[in-house]
């Protein structure tokens, strides 16, 4: 295991708690919006509800990766390409529900009847939700190619 690759790979967990930070105050402040606007017809309904299901799923990928994934590849005793397949199909599913988000509340964005505090909320909204793409991104990215060593090695083995 290179060194480069291990401070990837630990650049990647520390991410982990970057987004989980923001994320909650997203949630924090989708509820405080719902509630304070909720007879507003310019304002969604339903973000807190996606916020939460969303955290759900990623905070369980997340502490997958920390708690099992990473570890495995940080000492090399990976030995099935299942657990990442794994990832890479969450990441995809992820990103198509991320896809959903901004376009709820791009549509909601583009009423000239939306209020200054909900589009200060859709912009931390697209800085989070791209901090998120760009995480997967190099994870993906990251795992990838660690799969793609998995495999070529398995095959050369198989030669052998």
């Amino acid at each position: 295991m290179s060194a480069e690759f291990k401070a990837k790979v630990e650049e990647l967990i520390s991410y982990h708690q970057i987004i989980r930070n923001e994320f909650k105050a997203l949630m924090r402040r989708s509820y405080e919006i719902e509630e304070k606007y909720q007879d507003d017809p310019n304002i969604p309904k339903g973000l807190s509800n996606f916020f939460i299901r969303f955290w759900i799923t990623i905070e369980a990928d997340m502490q997958k990766e920390e708690s099992h994934l990473f570890p495995l590849l940080l000492s090399d005793e990976l030995e099935t390409c299942e657990d990442i397949k794994e990832i890479l199909e969450g990441h995809e599913e992820q990103e198509l529900e991320l896809k959903e988000l901004m376009a709820k509340v791009q549509g909601y964005e583009l009423s000239s009847e939306v209020n200054k505090e909900w589009t200060e909320f859709v912009k931390d909204i697209k800085r989070v939700v791209l901090g998120i793409n760009i995480h997967m991104d190099r994870e993906n990215e990251i795992l990838f190619k660690y799969l793609c060593e998995i495999e070529e090695s398995s095959a050369l083995q198989a030669c052998s």
